[in-house]
């Protein structure tokens, strides 16, 4: 049957489970995590070689039978009896899922009792035969798909990743965009950012700034702002202090194109009828802070100059990398251009 992730987490809470969990979905860190939750929460030792089976998904291609097998086991001394199913993923082929779902019937079929098994399976979709098959067991079965964070459930996994501090608008607008899309990488960053900031109940931008993998020099932000608000000096300014940080100028130029496009879209919506706020909440994502700054760069930047835009970025590209002239004279002088 069909479950939530709610009513998987409240199954651990009262560690009572059907004889088959099937956790699936797009984000491969909440399927890890919740899988394993799952294990803790049956009692059973893992590492219990008579209570306990780790059935790879090239053992069942070769023998369905075997997941059969290992259920009906009896373990030595009672107790319940914990299966792993492990090796399914988002690149699994139609005949290992095949061969899976084969054992997994028949494992159904029997109806069993004192017997949990455990089924991570990654990058596997409703229509898959595989969840399928745990979706239609009326009570036997338990199929729990995990989506990807969103943003009306990340920022309560980013104050629990943090400890519950403070976490600074522009911080959690940083995060927010940046995090997300694999619960594993994004507790790993979480943990990171909590050991970077000690025992401080404050989380800044510059702290994520300074922490999060690949994050980009608060000054790009800046100098999107400065653009945006058509401010000459500030671009200038900014411009060459990101000269001096040694940031790559094409993630520059992205940037500043990705701010630029999303005040265009804002533009568009506006044309409809809605404010500048109301079309701000219809972009995806949606600006959550800054709106006021924001704002005035939609009501103030020119829409002519951003017609064309992508395909004079593309220009950029081009000349910057054909040697002639300096790519970081190119791109400065372009995206000053834009502040004008």
């Amino acid at each position: 049957m069909k479950w939530q992730v709610k009513q998987l987490e409240a199954a651990i809470s009262a560690k009572d489970f059907p004889s088959l969990v099937l956790i699936y979905g797009d984000d491969a860190g909440q399927v890890k995590e919740l899988s394993d939750k799952v294990v803790v929460a049956s009692g059973t030792d893992a590492n219990d070689p008579f209570l306990s089976d780790r059935i790879g998904v090239e053992d069942l291609v070769a023998s369905p039978g075997r997941l059969l097998e290992s259920a009906t086991t009896i373990g030595f001394g009672g107790g319940l009896r914990l299966i792993q199913i492990l090796g399914i993923n988002a690149t699994s082929d139609k005949p290992t899922i095949a061969a899976v779902t084969e054992a997994v019937e028949s494992v159904l079929e029997a109806d069993l009792s004192d017997v949990l098994i455990v089924l991570p399976a990654p990058g596997q979709e409703p229509a898959s035969p595989l969840v399928k098959a745990a979706d239609s067991a009326k009570k036997s079965a338990a199929a729990v798909r995990c989506y990807q964070d969103n943003a009306r459930s990340l920022p309560d996994v980013i104050r629990k990743g943090l400890g519950n501090k403070r976490v600074m608008p522009d911080a959690m607008q940083f995060l927010m965009e940046n995090l997300g899309s694999d619960r594993a990488i994004t507790q790993q960053e979480l943990i990171k950012l909590d050991l970077y900031t000690d025992e401080r109940t404050e989380v800044t931008l510059q702290d994520c700034l300074a922490s999060v993998a690949n994050a980009p020099s608060v000054n790009v932000f800046k100098l999107c702002d400065a653009i945006g608000l058509r401010d000459t000096r500030a671009a200038d300014q900014l411009l060459n202090a990101l000269c001096q940080e040694g940031e790559d100028w094409h993630f520059i130029s992205t940037m500043v194109l990705r701010h630029l496009r999303r005040i265009q879209e804002c533009q568009a919506i506006m044309k409809q009828g809605m404010n500048a706020y109301d079309a701000m909440d219809k972009l995806s994502p949606p600006v959550r802070f800054g709106k006021k700054e924001f704002a005035a760069q939609v009501q103030q930047y020119p829409a002519k100059r951003l017609i064309g835009l992508v395909e004079r970025f593309y220009e950029l590209q081009l000349v910057s990398r054909q040697g002639v002239v300096p790519p970081d004279l190119v791109a400065m002088r372009s995206l000053l251009g834009l502040a004008v």
